[in-house]
């Protein structure tokens, strides 16, 4: 049982506090013919017992009835509702004193509790009963959003981010909800529409600080728009805080791996071993696997089979892009312009559909099927852009790590 229910129990059968301080009845000035043989006992404090409307800035004070050795600064000690409450305490005279190191949450209710055995006078006799009282910070405007990473606007996060927002108050971790915190990705995740529920995702409460790390481990990519919606978390005294921030992911990330499938036929650009000529493939090979680097404001693209040495080219229309060693070749520059949504073979693994134009051929051309091939494994290369042709289409599915 917390100190705190124990002094609510208390507080319940005898109103005021746990003991209270000793009636004019209760003392006894006759001292015994060897000296001092009583313990010290309590007769105020500041705040009072059950004060409510205390300042955040309280320096708490116990009198006692006489003055007490400088060891008994051990035995006040404050609580409230994540537990003791870090604290400076000291003896002066016959007064126990407690400063919290930092101002007290508005509207919470605090106890200070004053442990007996470790009360002793300056002849050495013990306090004989603990002592605990409670009392009630003022309430205190809501809470603000100090900071947040990513900052609010920021783009091309990397999607191995978690999300954090820090206030100017502790937030109470009861508030903090997957209806009060919600992410909120403005694309597809995971073939789900989350833009109304949420991630899913785990949430964390640190003092001042929210933290949310997504079930799925990561953030997605290709440039989806998160926003972070903040409605009704409170304070540690009630008073809530509405607010919000959005930012954006990278396009791809280079430390990941992407298949490219295409949106007319459903399988996988891959590479010949050996020539290096591209493809489709519907099963996975060493060259489905693709990986990007940026490129004078383009990407290049490389591939597993290839490695680091060799990058995928566009040519002439109606020639096969194939793998090249590397250059400053604007064949080698490509951009992933994205399309309407129309739907394809790959919609159910990524939110989004490209165009891959390239820098050579114009920003008109793109990575299509240009023969087609009575086993399926038809040939890709460079040809004029036509809208709504979904084998000019093309999804890019995160892997994973490369």
């Amino acid at each position: 049982m917390s100190r705190s229910l124990a002094l609510l129990l208390a507080l319940f059968m005898l109103p005021g506090c746990l003991v209270g301080p000793p009636s004019d009845d209760d003392d006894d000035d006759d001292d015994d013919a060897t000296g001092d043989t009583e313990g010290p006992t309590v007769l105020s404090s500041v705040p009072s017992v059950g004060q409510s409307g205390v300042s955040p800035a309280v320096r708490i004070e116990v009198q006692m009835s006489e003055d007490v050795a400088d060891s008994s600064s051990t035995a006040i000690t404050l609580e409230g509702v994540n537990g003791d409450v870090p604290a400076n305490t000291w003896v002066n005279g016959a007064l126990l004193l407690l400063e919290p190191a930092s101002p007290l949450a508005p509207g919470a209710q605090y106890t200070v509790f004053v442990d007996a055995p470790r009360v002793e006078d300056l002849t050495g006799n013990l306090m004989e009963e603990s002592y605990g009282f409670q009392f009630t910070v003022e309430a205190g405007d809501a809470p603000t959003l100090l900071s947040s990473d990513p900052y609010d606007g920021e783009v091309a996060v990397g999607i191995n981010r978690g999300i954090t927002l820090t206030f100017s108050a502790p937030i109470s971790p009861g508030s903090v909800t997957n209806n009060s915190f919600r992410v909120l990705p403005d694309r597809r995740v995971d073939g789900q529409d989350m833009g109304t529920t949420g991630m899913p995702g785990a949430l964390l409460v640190s003092g001042n600080e929210v933290s949310f790390t997504p079930d799925r481990g990561r953030l997605q990519e290709f440039d989806t728009g998160y926003t972070v919606d903040v409605a009704g978390i409170t304070d540690l005294g009630g008073n809530a805080v509405w607010t919000s921030i959005s930012f954006r992911t990278r396009l791809v990330e280079q430390a990941y791996l992407y298949r490219i499938r295409n949106g007319g036929y459903g399988t996988m650009l891959d590479t010949y071993d050996g020539s290096y000529s591209t493809l489709l493939q519907s099963e996975d090979t060493a060259g489905t696997y693709w990986w990007f680097t940026p490129a004078f404001g383009a990407l290049q693209m490389r591939n597993t089979h290839g490695g680091d040495s060799l990058f995928l080219e566009g040519g002439t229309v109606g020639t096969s892009s194939l793998l090249n060693a590397g250059g400053q070749f604007t064949g080698q520059h490509w951009t992933l312009r994205e399309r309407l949504w129309e739907g394809g073979v790959g919609m159910n693994e990524s939110p989004v559909n490209y165009n891959l134009t390239n820098g050579a051929a114009g920003p008109e051309t793109g990575l299509a099927v240009i023969v087609e091939s009575t086993s399926g494994n038809h040939d890709i290369g460079l040809e004029t852009l036509v809208s709504g042709t979904i084998d000019q289409e093309w999804y890019l599915v995160h892997h994973g790590p490369r």
